[in-house]
C-alpha cells in the first residue's frame, strides 16, 4: 500500500514538473582566453552587457581579440559580441527616457492649462469690455435721441410763441385817435 501511494505521489510530482514553463536565461557568461581557441587558458569571464574594445578580429578561427574596461586583453568567441547594447541596458535607457518624456508632457500640460486660463480670462475681459462698449453706445444713442427731442420741443415752443404773438400783437396796437 505504501509503495502504491509513493508511486501516485511520484507520478503527480512528475506531472507537475513537466507542466511547468521555464525560460532560458538572458544572462550570458563568456570566457576571455589567452588565445583564439578553446585550448588556451581562461583569463576572466564577461557577462552580458559588459563593454569591450575590439583590437583584432580573426574570422578564420571565429575569435576576436578584445580589451576589457579593466584593461585585460584576450580572445572571445566572435558570435557573442554585438554592436549595440543588450536589450536589458536599452530597456533601462528607454525607461529613463519615458520618465523624462512624462515629466516633459506634465510640464507642457501645465503650460497649456495656464495659457488656456489666461486666454479665457482675456476673452472674459474682452467680452465684458464689449458689453460695456455696447452699453455706452446705447447711452450715446439715448442722449442723441434725447437731444433731438429737446430741439424738437424747443422748435415747437418757438412756433407756438410766434403764433401767439402773431394773434395777440395786432390787438394790442394802440388805437389812434382819429383826427376827425
Amino acid at each position: 500500500m505504501i509503495a502504491w501511494l509513493l508511486g501516485i505521489a511520484l507520478a503527480l510530482a512528475t506531472a507537475m514538473a513537466t507542466g511547468q514553463t521555464l525560460f532560458v536565461s538572458d544572462q550570458l557568461v563568456i570566457t576571455v582566453r589567452t588565445g583564439s581557441s578553446m585550448e588556451h587558458v581562461i583569463l576572466t569571464n564577461l557577462v552580458s552587457g559588459d563593454a569591450v574594445q575590439v583590437i583584432q578580429a580573426d574570422a578564420e578561427s571565429g575569435y576576436t581579440r578584445i580589451r576589457t574596461e579593466s584593461g585585460t586583453e584576450g580572445w572571445v568567441v566572435s558570435r557573442y559580441l554585438v554592436e549595440r547594447p543588450i536589450f536589458q541596458d536599452r530597456l533601462v535607457i528607454a525607461k529613463r527616457d519615458l520618465v523624462e518624456a512624462r515629466v516633459r508632457i506634465a510640464t507642457l500640460e501645465r503650460s497649456v492649462a495656464s495659457s488656456t486660463e489666461a486666454l479665457e480670462d482675456t476673452g472674459r475681459r474682452l467680452s465684458e469690455s464689449n458689453e460695456e462698449g455696447d452699453l455706452l453706445k446705447i447711452e450715446i444713442d439715448q442722449v442723441r435721441s434725447g437731444s433731438s427731442r429737446d430741439w424738437f420741443f424747443a422748435g415747437a415752443g418757438v412756433l407756438l410763441a410766434g403764433i401767439l404773438v402773431g394773434l395777440i400783437a395786432p390787438r394790442l396796437r394802440r388805437r389812434r385817435r382819429s383826427s376827425w
